[in-house]
């Protein structure tokens, strides 16, 4: 939107934009927003990779759809003049981008979910660490994954970029930083107390929270991002984003006691907890019910795998005890074909690899959605044949044993691409 309003406002393309009033100025010869690619950069691009059971896997360049989100390419050198400008009010030697009290304005608070977590300024988002303000933004592409760092009030700053998608290693870099050229002052802060009652209030909290920025109707709900808190004995938190405890010191506000970390809840009016806000990355959670967490989702789907191919195996020697047995069968081969179709794209998506749906939807995964639409005919023949077989006492104990288990796990894993939103054309 952003660049929409930039491009309607000066009637130039974003890129050359960009191009003549930062680039250039900043002396960064070597950045670009063009698609495709300037072929004096093409040919420098590193190659990005994602890590697919222990093997690395070299990812193609790409077209970014979401223009110009995500569409820069650069270096840390001309990175490096970008934030020396923000660093120096705007300037670099003679190049002039910001006016100083534009810089000001982009860095300080613009919005924030809850005035005791950090949140955002004008293009960067804020991070208490090590007793310090930092401001940051990062960003992740086919393979790729970067950060900018900054320490305003300390003039100092960094980027890393790393061609595979290694958060981690980006936070044990910033931890180990900040530990050697800034390290928390000591002797300050002291160990934040809890608010009386609140170890009778931690388990209220406790819970999955998933991320809010997807689209509860499309297929992108199975690559959402969650969060999990736990109620410890001692009436402190965990939380599955950062170690360490978490203890409440006013009303619905944690602090980390071995942190900097701050974290926030809301309430509905009836006293619910329905929202988590933290400064570890200033997003907004959701909480979920019971059924949101994807570990459960992962064990039921892998037991109704593990089942309806039992079914497909057993086939076979079972034909010549009626169509409930071939329903049985079919309902199996049917759903472990979907499993196929959709298991190489959604591997490879939720490893940060080459997404395939950002350019249009794969002949693969439309069929996949459209066999949904087709196992439950099948599926509901064996439910039925199942209480039918109970009733009239058909086949063997072990024979309706596992005939119940197949309608169970038809009925499972029809319910799994349903929550997922793979069962019809939600794309």
């Amino acid at each position: 939107m952003l660049a929409h309003l930039v491009e309607r406002s000066t009637g130039q393309p974003f890129p050359d934009y960009v191009s003549a009033n930062i680039f250039t100025p900043l002396g960064m010869t070597r950045s670009s927003f063009h698609q495709p690619y300037p072929a004096d950069l093409t040919r420098d691009l590193a190659v990005g990779y994602i890590d697919l059971f222990g093997r690395y896997l070299p990812q193609g360049g790409s077209y970014t759809h979401v223009y110009p989100a995500s569409g820069l390419i650069t270096t840390g050198a001309d990175m490096g003049r970008f934030m020396l400008a923000h660093l120096e009010d705007g300037r670099l030697g003679d190049g002039q981008i910001l006016r100083p009290e534009t810089v000001r304005e982009m860095h300080s608070q613009q919005f924030t979910q809850h005035p005791g977590v950090s949140g955002l300024a004008y293009g960067f988002w804020e991070q208490v660490t090590h007793g310090r303000r930092a401001l940051l933004h990062s960003g992740e592409g086919l393979g790729f994954a970067s950060e900018l760092f900054l320490l305003p009030d300390e003039r100092t700053g960094f980027f890393i970029a790393t061609n595979r998608r290694a958060f981690g290693l980006h936070n044990a870099f910033t931890t180990a930083f900040l530990d050697r050229y800034f390290p928390a002052p000591t002797g300050v802060d002291a160990v934040p107390q809890p608010l009386h009652g609140s170890a009778e209030r931690a388990a209220r909290y406790a819970g999955i929270y998933q991320f809010f920025r997807f689209d509860q109707r499309m297929v992108e709900k199975v690559n959402v991002e969650e969060v999990v808190i736990t109620a410890n004995a001692n009436g402190t938190l965990s939380t599955s984003f950062a170690a360490g405890r978490w203890v409440e010191v006013e009303p619905l506000l944690f602090h980390q006691v071995d942190g900097d970390g701050r974290m926030a809840f809301r309430e509905d009016s009836a006293g619910r907890i329905t929202d988590l806000y933290t400064d570890h990355w200033p997003w907004a959670y959701r909480k979920g019910h019971w059924y949101n967490g994807s570990l459960l989702r992962y064990i039921l789907l892998g037991s109704a795998v593990f089942v309806l191919l039992s079914a497909v195996v057993a086939w076979p020697f079972r034909r010549r005890q009626g169509w409930a047995w071939h329903a049985a069968g079919l309902t199996g081969l049917l759903s472990l074909s979907v499993l196929g179709l959709l298991a190489p794209t959604l591997v490879v998506d939720l490893q940060g690899g080459d997404m395939a749906t950002l350019y249009g939807m794969p002949p693969a995964l439309v069929t996949a959605f459209f066999l949904g639409l087709v196992i439950p005919a099948p599926g509901l023949v064996v439910a039925g044949w199942s209480v039918f077989a109970w009733k009239r006492g058909v086949w063997s104990l072990g024979g309706r044993i596992h005939y119940s288990l197949i309608a169970l796990a038809g009925a499972a894993f029809l319910w799994s691409l349903a929550y997922l939103n793979m069962i019809g054309f939600h794309y």
